[in-house]
């Protein structure tokens, strides 16, 4: 998870990530929510 640089990230929110991430991003080892795509 890319916000471990900076801060903790709960386990809870690392696996709601990863469970939203687009197929295509996770396929390649990226993950973020869609909605997180919807509003960059």
């Amino acid at each position: 998870m890319p916000a471990e640089s900076y801060r903790h990230v709960p386990e809870a929110m690392k696996q709601l990530t990863i469970s939203e991430t687009p197929e295509e991003l996770a396929a390649m080892n990226a993950f973020i929510r869609e909605r997180s795509l919807a509003t960059a």
